[in-house]
């Protein structure tokens, strides 16, 4: 009697770490790609894809859009923020647009912060618009894109729907305020969706 209680104490047991397995949420980094012209003039770059090659596939096809020469020169695959700098490209107050022989395209990718990534992205433009023409004086470069690769929850059970909520935390990363704010930025391609989004992912 006592074993046949045992065995069905751990049958339960088992069927419940089961069925917690099944309905559990696994994490899955979501990926991206930066392809850039052969005359480091013109980029392409996706985020938030779901595997590798697609991601490096649409940033092709966004780079090959505006010219005939692309190639992939940054491909993550872990969550975390991108940028792209770029020295071609003149800004109103900081110096004049240097010549297209000259121009340099740089992106990185996976870094944990905002400043990290912007940090990483300049410096590397800097250095190589250096290495390419050593006769520049001033170097300035200047960022073109900016994002984030959430960390997708993928789960078999029927998820909720994120709440309007906005975090000190979510504040710190993307210097937006608030989710009203978020909502009226530019920062996103799709605020409705992606401040919802990136308040589920930073705040809970």
């Amino acid at each position: 009697m006592p074993r046949l209680l045992a065995n069905r104490i751990l049958t339960i047991l088992c069927f419940t770490g089961l069925i917690g397995l099944l309905l559990s949420p696994s994490q899955s980094n979501a990926k991206s790609s930066v392809a850039v012209s052969s005359n480091n003039q013109d980029y392409g770059f996706c985020y938030d894809i779901k595997d590798q090659a697609t991601a490096e596939k649409c940033a092709m096809h966004y780079c090959t859009e505006a010219s005939d020469n692309c190639k992939t020169v940054v491909s993550c695959k872990g969550s975390g923020f991108g940028a792209v700098f770029q020295n071609y490209t003149a800004e109103p107050g900081k110096g004049t647009a240097i010549s297209p022989k000259s121009s340099v395209t740089v992106a990185v990718c996976d870094k944990k912060t905002t400043t990290s990534a912007r940090d990483a992205a300049e410096i590397a433009c800097k250095k190589a618009s250096k290495e390419k023409n050593p006769t520049l004086g001033l170097v300035y470069c200047y960022e073109k894109a900016f994002w984030y690769d959430t960390v997708e929850m993928e789960s078999k059970a029927a998820t909720k729907a994120p709440e309007n909520k906005w975090c000190d935390y979510a504040t710190e990363l993307s210097g937006i305020a608030s989710f009203e704010d978020c909502l009226k930025s530019l920062r996103f391609p799709n605020p409705k969706k992606d401040c919802k989004q990136k308040a589920k992912v930073w705040c809970d």
